[in-house]
């Protein structure tokens, strides 16, 4: 069953294909077999690029995917220092750089646990020379590290994000919306 992949509860799943949760829970016991075009809508949502399937989930939620989207400014705390970023979000991209050259990639996606929240997955990636707020010293050569979090899509939000080289804390706040 695409739930998982997805990121939807038995109820939004439900929802999306128009038929009752009950039908659904038959479904993952195995009392019954998915039907034909259920298991075709499927297999097409689940391979749409990840906006695409954001677009069709906020369908059902009644939400407004432009909601998610944004200019965020990212003020960050270590053991050792502090720094500033940017961060965008647009289409079920994240993207972004920071004071020291740090550059930021990845995707978010709507969090189904807290409304009006996204969780955001980044791949960062530090230029040689460039030490880190959390107690990483300069390193010779490029090297990158993934982090998740999760954050109001508008307003501010304070995390503590976990690194491979220890916590960072930080200030998370929305400053405009992408431009139409």
């Amino acid at each position: 069953m695409a739930l998982a992949d997805l990121r939807l509860s038995q109820v939004e799943l439900a929802q999306l294909i128009r038929i009752s949760p009950r039908a659904i829970s038959l479904w993952l016991s195995g009392e019954r077999e998915v039907s034909g075009p259920t298991a075709a809508y499927l297999a097409l949502l689940r391979s749409l690029p990840r906006a695409l399937q954001v677009k069709e989930i906020a369908r059902i939620r009644k939400e407004d995917p432009a909601m998610y989207e944004g200019l965020y400014r990212v003020d960050y705390v270590g053991s050792t220092g502090d720094g500033f970023g940017t961060l965008v979000l647009e289409r079920g991209r994240a993207f972004g750089s920071d004071v020291g050259g740090v550059r930021y990639d990845g995707s978010y996606t709507p969090s189904t646990d807290h409304p009006g929240c996204v969780n955001v997955h980044l791949h960062l990636t530090v230029p040689p020379n460039v030490p880190l707020v959390v107690g990483m010293p300069a390193q010779p050569m490029s090297y990158g590290f993934d982090i998740d979090c999760t954050f109001a899509s508008r307003g501010t939000t304070v995390v503590t994000v976990q690194t491979p080289f220890g916590p960072a804390q930080g200030r998370i706040a929305f400053l405009r919306a992408v431009p139409a």
